[in-house]
């Protein structure tokens, strides 16, 4: 129906408040990205307190789709030039189209972070909601545009977007960069001065061992098989190590975040976790114990809650893992998992990884260049 007079710019005016709104929530959008990406007020980790729904989402490859500009910057363009396009022209065929695919797109994302990222972030819900209510509210003309000239303004709308979406973003980069002390490289952890010191001889058992046995640097690693983050940090520490030549005697110290051995630290998506653990236990004194460890981070989706389906797996794929079973099973790797899990609950681990190197603690996940100043300093220092 084709509106006139009052009654067009009554609905042109809720959509204009409509694109306000998406506007905010698009900016809100891009500084929680740059929040994360420069570890403000989030540590990179999973747990209790670590890293929210919507930093998941801002982390993910698809976050930043085209030429490293965010999706929260390319929904602010869109939703500032639909309200000046509002104002300029009432009835557009264009902006009917555009806000359909805008729509699309939108829905597309929202699949995107429920499948496959499975986490939510309520800015996106809410800008999908608002792409929504303003394609049901844009209005074309009585008559319909030619073909070329609806696909040059298209493109046009596209170009503009691209245009006015990095402009944004390095806009609000640029005015929070002063307020909160922005640097431009990444800070994904933290790291704090323990207060008590006499009980880390304590940490010593139970825990895989890894590394070099005879080094002077002692190093706990508190991770869950299941955390990407732990897989990520594990890695890029064993190449900081190969890199700088320092020696590091590690530890590893299961803390699985999976309600069957570990009540009340539970998190979505890491069943098997206890499993895993146990397994690890049971590779200690075996003559290919790191190729057990590095399949159990480089595998986790094989490793399930279903026990029986896994160690059938497990002990049918090589003959390294032959007796992994019923080790798994017995009451001594039982009490080793209680042992680790209790450990970490006294160091009040809540967020995987965790890392002790000396009197330090290191929330997160530090990248491999983090790593190596970390070990050179520790080396240094003897901290």
């Amino acid at each position: 129906m084709d509106m006139k007079g009052p009654e067009l710019r009554f609905w042109n005016t809720i959509s204009f408040l409509a694109s306000i709104i998406g506007f905010a929530l698009s900016v809100a959008a891009i500084v929680l990205r740059n929040d994360v990406l420069l570890g403000m007020g989030h540590i990179l980790g999973c747990g209790i307190g670590a890293t929210p729904a919507c930093a998941n989402v801002a982390l993910s490859s698809w976050a930043a789709p085209f030429l490293g500009i965010s999706l929260g910057a390319f929904g602010a363009a869109f939703f500032l030039l639909n309200a000046i396009w509002l104002v300029v022209e009432t009835h557009s065929s264009v902006r009917v189209y555009i806000s359909r695919l805008a729509v699309f797109i939108g829905l597309v994302l929202f699949a995107y972070s429920a499948f496959i990222i499975k986490s939510f972030c309520s800015y996106c819900i809410g800008m999908d909601v608002v792409l929504i209510l303003i394609a049901l509210l844009a209005r074309k003309r009585r008559k319909s545009l030619p073909l070329g000239r609806l696909f040059f303004s298209c493109v046009l709308f596209g170009v503009m977007s691209l245009s006015m979406a990095f402009g944004i973003e390095r806009g609000v980069f640029s005015i929070l960069k002063g307020q909160r002390g922005w640097s431009n490289a990444p800070h994904e952890f933290e790291w704090e001065q323990l207060e008590i010191t006499n009980s880390l001889p304590n940490l010593k058992a139970p825990s895989i061992p890894f590394g070099d046995p005879n080094a002077r640097l002692s190093l706990h690693f508190f991770g869950d098989f299941k955390c990407h983050y732990c897989q990520e940090t594990f890695r890029h520490l064993e190449e900081a190590i190969e890199v700088s030549g320092v020696k590091v005697k590690g530890y590893f110290h299961p803390f699985p975040q999976e309600e069957s051995c570990n009540a009340g630290y539970g998190v979505d998506g890491h069943g098997g976790a206890c499993l895993a653990a146990s397994i690890a236990f049971c590779s200690i004194g075996r003559t290919d114990q790191k190729s057990i460890f590095h399949f159990l981070f480089e595998s986790p989706g094989m490793i399930q809650a279903n026990v029986k389906e896994t160690l059938f797996y497990i002990e049918n794929n090589g003959p390294k893992y032959s007796g992994i079973g019923s080790c798994v099973e017995s009451e001594v790797i039982k009490k080793q998992l209680d042992d680790a899990i209790k450990l970490s609950r006294e160091f009040d681990v809540r967020v995987t990884p965790t890392m002790i190197l000396g009197n330090r603690m290191i929330l997160g996940s530090p990248n491999r260049r983090d790593w190596i100043k970390i070990l050179q300093k520790a080396r240094e220092t003897e901290i």
